[in-house]
């Protein structure tokens, strides 16, 4: 039998994309890790899992018995529930020593979980599901979301006055589905509303008036600070009413408390009025909260508002695949409650295509302001948007030659930047770049976000 040269240790790969499908496992005593990481990926993207490859990227290779791959099948679909699409194969690197590839396609029905536990991958790591995680995903890939389940109020709760409001914001939009809704009242099951005699969750959260009766944390808590840091109020309101009534509610309470900025412009008489941020992508953030948050969840969305930025919180992260970068490019809507969804779609409030987050950006930069920050943390969404006044300090401070260009480059072409790509760039230590990404942080002219094992910066100023 001729020679096998060993196999060289595999370059790693700077694509957090291509992260996302791979695993590596040193052998199969890691029969938990490898049902995790198959988890992960059949409720994500897809994937494969390499056994025998070393966390270096060397391969050391396993020994395969004549009932290895069969005992590993076994295994695998003893505990994988439900079974996704699994294919095994395997190739020499050395002497008896092979590397086995598991690979897994994205499960079409969700969550898949291993033994009792389901996982979804977020760049390099594995991360276990909440309960809630698992209902949407079980809700969406198997066709009923929980805003079309029965709230089991009856039908008879609805107001006349929401409905007849309802209808006109509808009738705006679609002349022709506000005459249908006057002439017959079985519309209410067509679209979602109603479930036989009952009102769904949507139907309590568009047409009652009182809707945190039954969904006590569907609100809006709004607040104004002295200061950078959640300490002390300047002023404080609870909104509550059907969804459409907190969209208008909470956007007027942030009209109330940003200001204007009125200048006359060299070389003209005209005065110009401008908001120190933008309103129109306030209200996209605004109706994406109460159209995307998890309803499940004991939390309010909150609205927060600073000396330097808004804050727009709601319980729920994105579902997957969706991730954060995708929000600055196309990207296919993934609602979490498709019924209200399509209720606040036909009222002229969110658009069904993925879009909302592209006008935030585009108003923004269209009024010369910095472009808003997405982030997930701790079960919950952010939507942060920096003032003008702050914006334009950015532009007067100090800045070393590499921040300079740093901020040019980025501004230019949207990139985002880590420790590591950063040091590369301008040939520096280490240390050194993390000390510039870090006083760049702290003046808030970048933010940073966390993917799998590492901190992404994104610039937050234009």
């Amino acid at each position: 039998m001729p020679e096998i040269e060993p196999a060289l240790p595999i370059e790693w790969s700077s694509d957090e994309g291509e992260w996302q499908r791979l695993e590596w496992k040193r052998s199969l005593s890691e029969r938990d890790a490898i049902g995790e990481s198959l988890s992960a990926l059949a409720n994500t993207s897809g994937g494969e899992v390499k056994i025998g490859i070393d966390n270096a990227g060397r391969e050391p290779g396993i020994a395969i018995g004549h009932d290895t791959i069969e005992s590993l099948t076994n295994d695998l679909y003893q505990h994988l529930d439900p079974v996704p699409i699994l294919s095994i194969t395997w190739r020499p690197v050395g002497e008896g020593r092979y590397v086995v590839t598991v690979s897994v396609q994205e499960s079409p029905l969700k969550p898949v979980r291993f033994g009792t536990v389901s996982f979804r991958r977020v760049g390099r790591s594995n991360r276990r599901l909440s309960m809630e995680e698992e209902y949407q995903l079980y809700s969406t890939t198997r066709g009923r979301s929980w805003d079309s389940v029965s709230s089991g109020q009856p039908v008879s709760e609805i107001s006349r006055e929401k409905l007849l409001s309802y209808g006109q914001r509808v009738g705006a939009r679609s002349p022709e589905r506000a005459a249908a809704m006057r002439e017959s009242m079985s519309w209410l099951n067509t679209v979602g509303f109603s479930d036989g005699d009952t009102l769904t969750f949507a139907g309590v959260l568009c047409l009652t008036n009182n809707p945190n009766e039954v969904l006590p944390s569907a609100e809006v808590h709004c607040a104004v600070f002295e200061s950078d840091d959640p300490v002390h109020f300047a002023d404080r309101r609870v909104i509550s009413g059907t969804v459409f009534e907190q969209i208008e509610a909470a956007l007027d309470f942030v009209r109330q408390h940003v200001s204007s900025e009125i200048r006359v412009p060299a070389g003209r008489a005209v005065r110009e009025e401008r908001a120190s941020l933008s309103l129109v992508a306030a209200r996209e953030a605004l109706a994406n909260a109460v159209c995307h948050r998890d309803y499940g969840s004991t939390s309010h969305i909150q609205v927060r508002i600073h000396p330097s930025r808004l804050e727009i919180w709601n319980p729920g992260t994105l579902l997957p695949p969706l991730q954060i970068s995708d929000l600055f490019k196309d990207h296919e809507s993934k609602p979490r409650n498709p019924r209200l969804a399509q209720a606040l779609f036909q009222a002229g409030y969110v658009e069904q295509f993925g879009t909302g987050t592209l006008r935030m950006v585009e108003d923004c930069v269209r009024l010369g302001l910095p472009q808003p920050l997405f982030e997930e943390s701790d079960g919950r969404f952010r939507v942060s948007l920096v003032k003008r006044a702050l914006h334009e300090r950015f532009f007067v401070e100090e800045l070393n030659a590499r921040q300079r260009e740093l901020v040019r480059l980025m501004s230019s072409d949207k990139r985002t930047i880590t420790v590591d790509s950063y040091q590369s760039l301008f040939g520096i230590s280490r240390l050194t770049a993390w000390h510039d990404l870090k006083n760049l942080l702290e003046r808030g002219i970048v933010g940073r976000t966390r993917m799998g094992h590492r901190y992404v910066y994104v610039l937050t100023v234009r």
